[in-house]
């Protein structure tokens, strides 16, 4: 049987293992025989499996972000119950890969996966996996970068490797101009990724730097992110740094036991030694109180958090 299911947050590698399957097979009529479906329209799954391959031996059905393995119920109950029980037979002629940003393993669509499918999870990396890919990446371009600076512009705009790919493209270009792969040369022109940038504020949140954190609010207003999601992103950061130093009073603290990203955990723990928890509990509150305000049409959004980091950053 032919079934592959990938998942997880690193879209790079789900994307990169989805395509290798489909380009070893050469398909030489990918018009007819490479079908791509998305949630709207997994009702056509089986039909384009029963179809038999045309001038080829193999035939491809590309399902991205089903959303048969997650809850909300983009997919019909009746269509998912279909599509789980035909996999159980899929004909030798067919290969289905799923590519899913998320599953909850809980549902018994994910559990009814037969046991012959290729299921495999793909997290984001670690630091020094990082740095190596970036390093062979840059090699790859025609240029070089030691492995401090790499694991710099990992931190900097990882640790999605999507993302790092554009800068990676980008700096090699400029090196091919003389310009040395550094620090300043990646501060100048790489664009940091929303949550490099959120590590960034709550730097200077810790270190007492209002006016630096104001301005990298208002960057990352700049890259058309809404205050919304600022606040829902920082609420998320606080929280997590919040729960770490409780489990570190409790000697828990782990990567594991928080369900956090070993990469994230990391940059996580040298963080929360800026705070105290009774600051953090206060910071979250604030949060809480904006987003129960601005909902009801009290306090502006972006007026409510610079309230907030002046109050917070003195």
């Amino acid at each position: 049987m032919a079934l592959y299911v990938f998942y997880g947050e690193e879209d790079f590698l789900r994307d990169y293992n989805a395509n290798k399957i489909i380009n070893e097979l050469h398909l030489a009529n990918p018009a007819m025989n490479l079908i791509r479906l998305g949630s709207e329209n997994m009702d056509k799954l089986v039909a384009n499996c029963e179809q038999m391959p045309f001038l080829d031996e193999k035939k491809v059905i590309y399902v991205k972000d089903s959303g048969m393995f997650t809850s909300g119920k983009k997919v019909p109950a009746s269509v998912t119950e279909s599509v789980v029980s035909y996999l159980e037979n899929l004909p030798e002629y067919v290969v289905v890969i799923f590519n899913e940003e998320s599953v909850d393993k809980r549902l018994n669509a994910f559990k009814k996966i037969p046991k012959s499918a290729t299921i495999e999870e793909f997290k984001y990396r670690g630091e020094v996996d990082l740095a190596n890919w970036i390093v062979s990446g840059m090699k790859k371009s025609g240029a070089s970068i030691d492995m401090e600076t790499a694991k710099y512009l990992a931190d900097s705009c990882g640790p999605s490797m999507s993302y790092l790919y554009s800068e990676i493209k980008k700096l090699a270009i400029l090196a091919q101009s003389e310009e040395t792969i550094n620090r300043n040369l990646i501060d100048a022109v790489c664009l940091k990724s929303l949550q490099g940038m959120i590590f960034d504020l709550t730097d200077k949140i810790g270190e007492k730097d209002k006016k630096r954190a104001l301005q990298l609010v208002d960057e990352l207003l700049l890259k058309k992110e809404s205050e919304q999601f600022i606040l829902l992103m920082l609420y998320r950061h606080f929280r997590n740094l919040f729960l770490l130093k409780v489990a570190e009073e409790e000697g828990t603290a782990s990567a594991g036991y928080l369900g956090i990203n070993p990469y994230v955990y990391r940059k996580l723990v040298m963080q929360v030694k800026r705070f105290s928890k009774e600051e953090l509990r206060e910071i979250l509150r604030k949060f809480f109180e904006l987003d129960g305000k601005s909902k009801k049409g009290d306090l502006d959004l972006r007026i409510g958090l610079e309230v907030i980091l002046a109050v917070t950053v003195k």
